[in-house]
């Protein structure tokens, strides 16, 4: 990774994702926070791929309160 980026970043991985593996978010996180960049990953139990982006599911709730931390 070469410049971390400059703004908090906030990255949601279901760890139940058969599109993308949550090794994938992971590693981002690792080689992010290895050049200073403030990352915060959040494995949320039970979430598929889909379920982060559909307002009905049981997750949404964490969905937007992260989202809410961006805007501080």
């Amino acid at each position: 990774m070469g410049r971390p980026p400059r703004v908090h970043t906030v990255v949601l991985h279901g760890d139940r994702d058969t599109h993308v593996p949550v090794t994938l978010s992971r590693r981002y996180a690792t080689a992010a926070r290895s050049v200073g960049a403030d990352v915060t990953l959040r494995e949320l139990a039970g979430v598929e791929h889909f379920g982060l982006i559909a307002p009905f599911s049981t997750v949404w709730p964490v969905v937007t309160a992260e989202l809410q931390t961006l805007s501080r």
